[in-house]
């Protein structure tokens, strides 16, 4: 938040001469600049960015983009300053913008690849089988056990035939971590057997993403077990520096043919009322596109 503090505060001694020595953006560009800026500044505290010279660099990108520069955002922020309604009704954009946008991240709009998915929990019977921490966290300070990203769940009155198993978390890497070659696995054991599984890599950026991963489901035979390591990786060169959030494993099932026996009612039910709720709200199609006119008309000073 220092950036946007530093402009509001500048806003209060700028502009006691009338001559103009930049180039002056428009309400629709300051609009669109402040709700990256704070998406960006709000990005540090996720991915825990602390170096000043790391997030200058971001900054001088989101201007570039916007091409742009800080001088120019900041004397222009000055400058709608003059007058306080122009400015409040440009912030109220950026809220409606940033309110928007969270409802997007909400529903899943950022992760097309997983709407599928998400319905399919909707419309079927749905339970989180998940019984470990829901939080895993892998840094310099903690304690160095692996062992902790493996999982298993062996109970048969877990699953029965036909049952579609989704794992799902969400993962961030700090700057620092030097992981190579690291991914998530999943496998699922039948009745006969036969083992099935998928991988998926884990991309080595300082993004939050959310990783979703199933095996096709075979509906003629009775899944027995499911296991993995929410963590693999082929080398280590330093210190490791990440975290995993929101782990869960989704049965899908048919809660008529195959009701859950009376011992997983009280252990699972109560413990999932919170976990669907979270992914019953309704996906959103398309992001609302929020203009200054259609709130007010500012004018342009000249």
């Amino acid at each position: 938040m220092f950036l946007i503090v530093g402009v509001l505060l500048a806003t209060s001694t700028f502009f006691s001469c009338e001559k103009r020595d930049f180039k002056l953006l428009s309400e629709e560009e300051m609009v669109d600049i402040l709700t990256e800026l704070y998406l960006t500044e709000a990005s540090f505290d996720v991915m825990f960015i602390r170096n000043e010279q790391k997030k200058h660099l971001y900054y001088n990108s989101l201007f570039q983009k916007h091409n742009t520069t800080r001088n120019d955002f900041e004397k222009s922020a000055a400058y709608y300053a003059k007058d306080s309604k122009s400015l409040t009704l440009i912030y109220e954009i950026v809220l409606d913008s940033l309110k928007s946008k969270e409802m997007l991240v909400r529903n899943n709009y950022y992760h097309p690849q997983e709407i599928e998915k998400i319905i399919e929990t909707q419309q079927n019977d749905t339970i989180n089988i998940w019984t470990l921490p829901q939080r895993i966290v892998w840094h310099p300070d903690s304690a160095k056990r692996e062992d902790k990203f493996s999982f298993e769940f062996l109970d048969s009155n877990y699953f029965a035939k036909g049952d579609r198993l989704i794992l799902s978390f969400l993962q961030s890497t700090a700057w620092r971590d030097s992981l190579q070659g690291a991914y998530a696995n999943m496998y699922v054991r039948y009745s006969n057997d036969d083992v099935d599984t998928v991988s998926a890599m884990l991309i080595p950026d300082e993004r939050v993403r959310r990783y979703t991963m199933s095996v096709n489901n075979i509906d003629s035979l009775r899944p027995v077990a499911v296991y993995g390591d929410l963590l693999c990786y082929d080398s280590i060169a330093g210190i490791p520096d990440r975290w995993f959030d929101s782990i869960a494993i989704f049965r899908i099932f048919d809660m008529k043919k195959n009701p859950l026996p009376d011992s997983l009612k009280t252990k699972f039910l109560k413990e999932n009322t919170e976990s669907l709720q979270k992914i019953s709200q309704p996906i959103l199609k398309k992001e609302k596109n929020l203009k200054l006119g259609d709130r007010i008309e500012l004018k342009q000073r000249k």
